[in-house]
């Protein structure tokens, strides 16, 4: 300590200051590092189930677009449904009494949108969210606690991400259906115009009653890129459909092309559809308590806080300890110059 003090005491009151000052700016650059514009979101480690269950979630988004004279708005409804199977050939459903369900969504920004929390209800459940501009969803995730056909509490979690735009539509083609042995699934697309607009109408059907799970994603083709349309993740029960979806003419849209991926008896197979609006007939004209999802951010955001108040005490300390050598160091040659 006393040689800590000799070596301060050889610095003048200038330098002291300038070494005081450096050390504030170094520990404020430190704080801006550990406390970014943007908290760093940790998303939930949820999987992304495609086998039979005798409980099922599926999440839908529609991109809404609308002009206001000067710019395109973009919007996002959401649906998140619920629902349940007696057996994987059966798909009647039985009731299922709610707990709890919990829903986010992750943005393309990577932080976490709060979606929905129910502490009550039955299955078969459904629930439509309208998220406003500058929220884009990029995943799902979702929690729910219920109680089990033997009266049982059960707790299960599901995730899906939604489709990364293609590279190209190289290999998009009409072709709309597959089959699994007798078993045909079809995605039929339709649009008609509304003025200058066109209204989309989507389906997707099946001729199995037996358990699968369908991601979906399409995008409208312009001439300079893919603008993400109307999605469904996690479909498993009968027929999916939305309907007059409009698509305005500021976006100079032609097409559509879509990504679907069915999982069935464990076999996968997917469909690379697109078309263009010019081209597309009207097909379907008479067709018939528990805990939230883990989210690090919070803890991220606690150890920050912890970090930036250890390094404001650690400036007063040091400060303090300038200052009390300062004055050992002018009390010391004061002595000196009373000795001579």
């Amino acid at each position: 300590m006393k040689n800590i003090a000799k070596l301060i005491g050889k610095f003048n009151v200038a330098t002291l200051a300038i070494i005081t000052f450096l050390y504030i700016g170094c520990l404020v650059l430190i704080l801006i590092a550990i406390n970014p514009k943007y908290s760093y979101y940790v998303e939930p480690n949820y999987s992304h189930h495609t086998e039979y269950s005798e409980l099922n979630n599926s999440f839908q988004v529609v991109y809404k677009r609308t002009f206001n004279g000067e710019k395109v708005l973009e919007s996002y409804s959401i649906r998140t449904s619920i629902n349940s199977r007696t057996s994987e050939t059966d798909k009647t459903d039985q009731q299922f009494t709610i707990v709890k369900y919990h829903s986010e969504l992750k943005q393309v920004n990577n932080s976490e949108y709060y979606l929905s929390e129910v502490s009550s209800g039955t299955t078969s459940w459904a629930r439509t969210s309208s998220v406003g501009e500058g929220h884009e969803p990029k995943a799902y995730f979702g929690k729910i606690n219920y109680i089990d056909s033997n009266g049982e509490r059960q707790i299960k979690t599901f995730k899906e991400e939604i489709f990364d735009k293609p590279k190209n539509l190289k290999d998009y083609t009409n072709g709309n259906f597959f089959t699994f042995d007798d078993v045909q699934f079809r995605f039929f697309t339709v649009a008609s115009k509304d003025g200058d607009d066109y209204l989309v109408t989507m389906r997707i059907s099946t001729t199995t009653v037996k358990h699968f799970h369908i991601d979906m994603q399409s995008w409208l083709i312009t001439d300079d890129e893919l603008l993400p349309f109307v999605g469904v993740y996690g479909h498993n029960n009968g027929t999916w459909s939305v309907a007059s979806e409009r698509v305005i003419s500021n976006l100079g849209a032609s097409g559509i092309a879509c990504k679907l991926i069915c999982y069935f008896d464990d076999q996968e197979y997917e469909i690379h559809y697109k078309a263009n609006f010019s081209d597309m007939e009207e097909l379907l004209a008479n067709v018939e308590e528990i805990e939230a999802p883990t989210c690090n951010v919070f803890t991220a955001k606690a150890i920050n806080k912890v970090i930036a108040i250890s390094a404001v005490a650690l400036t007063i300390v040091c400060i303090s300890v300038v200052v009390v050598l300062g004055a050992i160091r002018a009390k010391r040659a004061k002595k000196e110059q009373n000795d001579i």
